[in-house]
């Protein structure tokens, strides 16, 4: 599913290992009608629609969030500091997740995780791991399971 997402690992300028999803073909062409989500979708979304717009790695942790497209209440957002290694992620830190909830959250929203004043910041629930983001660098991935 990451590869579909994120497409291939690719070297970046400055040495490192990153990810480009221009040209992807997402899959979302075919409608379900019910919700307005596509099928063998997460609720439609593509790659991008949920943007992480700030971080913070140096306690307090913090990440923010925003939606580029409607969130369907019920949907399973998944965010994590696993690395990945181009063909599953490491097990050694943390995922998260958060369920989208009554009324779901509206294209353009911010929300996140970490901090009071970020909407549905306390209502991440902890699938495994801890989540604890390196001062010296971590990544944050958001995903979702269909």
């Amino acid at each position: 599913m990451v590869l579909s997402m994120f497409g291939t690992p690719q070297e970046d300028p400055v040495g490192g290992v990153g990810y480009s999803c221009a040209g992807l073909d997402n899959g979302n062409e075919e409608l379900d009608g019910e919700n307005g989500s596509d099928k063998g979708t997460c609720n439609g979304l593509g790659a991008g629609d949920v943007m992480v717009i700030t971080m913070n790695s140096d306690n307090p942790d913090l990440v923010a969030l925003v939606a580029l497209s409607d969130l369907t209440e019920g949907f399973e957002l998944y965010m994590t500091d696993n690395a990945w290694t181009g063909s599953s992620f490491r097990s050694n830190e943390g995922t998260l997740k958060l369920t989208i909830p009554k009324g779901g959250i509206k294209a353009g929203s911010v929300f996140g995780y970490g901090d009071v004043l970020l909407d549905y910041a306390k209502d991440w629930d902890v699938v495994s791991g801890s989540m604890a983001l390196s001062a010296s660098g971590d990544s944050v991935l958001l995903y979702c399971i269909s």
